[in-house]
């Protein structure tokens, strides 16, 4: 008797250490790797759908969308930069940063004058003012309001207009746009017309398109950080695989009423009990997501508005006293992928040390710290040494010592100031 109570206990805790060990598992998934385990678990238990979210990806596919998050930038980087390089005042930024945040995916500004103009309250001319000199930013044809101007855009900074080619552009916004129609409006030689092809195919009507997209189907994203018209922050967890979706209710419920024989009825009710863990350690994995990222949406609310200058120093201690979970817990999602308005992010991104400041009340964090040390480099006129780079910051009210600036360049893979002389 004893024995059997023995092996009984023993079967139990197997069971509870399997089931914690799946748990933990399905906490750091991705929503590609939570399609596999279903699909694989599918095929032996008849109470788990398949699925086919992210069917299209293997494994190795998603591992490299996932290096790539880490070193390709967003259009969005690109253009914060040059924010950061063309405005100096805090008003032109966060008109230029508003703007940014109505571009469409394509590199398109569908957004009026007055409509940003009433949105904000800023004059008319201001807002027209900040948009011309974004027009001029890279990649050429950014912040255009259609193809036409796009295209003119683009021909003007190679230095190829002609009175030709303007003709052309001023009717390639209609829907019957065709190089017939071109002939026939205008009495072009066929070289002249061949000429006009040939500058046009050298541009895109599509600037953004070549920049990682943050609506690219092709990354697995997990969650989307969207900043209203009003300035309030949502989040929207990317929730592909609730119960309603993974679990078979209906066969079960069918399949229990019509056998009689004891074996089986045991054997479909511990297979719905597996069934119904996953469905819940999934569960628990999107409440943990969405948990974390509110407080992040919390306390980072000026770097989604502003962008990365904003960023505060962050740690996994913070979160976890705040929100009530274990630091281990939110390690676990930390390599979550989310969508934000300053481009794909791992949620880690979020979790800096902090650097004392001496005029600002709040710390900085050591992010934004690298951040400022990039930009400071790309403007040298000539190459600053790790001792220059470390003056400039001081001067600005942030207490760094060489040492760091020279490791933070390091992480940026950022060379010295004598192989930059290259």
């Amino acid at each position: 008797m004893i024995d059997q109570l023995v092996q009984v206990n023993q079967s139990q805790q197997l069971r509870v250490s399997t089931h914690l060990k799946q748990s933990l598992s399905i906490l750091k998934m991705s929503n590609p790797e939570l399609e596999e385990l279903l699909n694989t678990t599918a095929q032996t238990n008849p109470f788990i759908n398949n699925v086919t979210n992210y069917s299209n990806y293997s494994n190795s596919s998603c591992s490299n969308i996932l290096d790539a998050v880490e070193h390709q930038k967003s259009i969005y980087e690109v253009i914060n930069e040059q924010i950061h390089h063309n405005f100096l005042s805090d008003a032109e930024k966060k008109i230029a940063f508003y703007i940014t945040s109505l571009m469409d995916e394509n590199g398109y500004m569908k957004a009026s004058i007055d409509h940003i103009s009433h949105n904000i309250q800023i004059a008319k001319m201001e807002v027209e003012r900040i948009l011309t000199i974004m027009r001029s930013f890279e990649p050429s044809g950014i912040f255009s309001n259609s193809i036409s101007q796009c295209i003119y855009m683009q021909i003007n900074d190679l230095g190829l207009m002609t009175g030709e080619i303007k003709d052309v552009i001023m009717l390639m916004d209609q829907t019957d746009f065709s190089w017939g129609k071109v002939r026939k409006t205008f009495s072009f030689s066929e070289e002249t017309i061949k000429n006009v092809i040939k500058i046009i195919k050298k541009t895109t009507p599509y600037p953004a398109k070549k920049y990682i997209s943050i609506n690219n189907k092709n990354t697995p994203i997990d969650a989307i950080i969207i900043v209203n018209p009003d300035n309030s922050i949502s989040v929207e967890i990317m929730q592909y695989y609730c119960q309603n979706t993974i679990l078979n209710h209906e066969y079960f419920e069918k399949l229990m009423q019509s056998i009689n024989n004891r074996h089986d009825k045991k054997y479909c009710t511990t297979q719905w009990k597996e069934a119904l863990f996953i469905s819940k350690a999934i569960e628990k994995r999107n409440k943990t997501i969405s948990k974390v990222l509110q407080y992040i949406i919390m306390k980072q609310r000026q770097y989604f508005l502003y962008g990365i200058n904003y960023l505060k120093p962050m740690n996994l201690s913070e979160i976890s006293k705040s929100i009530g979970l274990h630091q281990s817990t939110i390690s676990r999602v930390s390599d979550r992928v989310i969508e934000t308005p300053f481009g794909i992010k791992k949620i880690k991104f979020f979790f800096s040390s902090e650097i004392k400041s001496t005029i600002f009340e709040d710390s900085i964090s050591s992010t934004s710290i690298q951040n400022k040390i990039k930009n400071i480099i790309l403007s040298e006129n000539k190459p600053l040494s790790d001792n220059q780079i470390m003056d400039i910051i001081n001067e600005h009210g942030m207490i760094i010592s060489r040492r760091t600036i020279s490791k933070y360049r390091k992480i940026m893979n950022i060379p010295p100031s004598h192989l930059r002389r290259a």
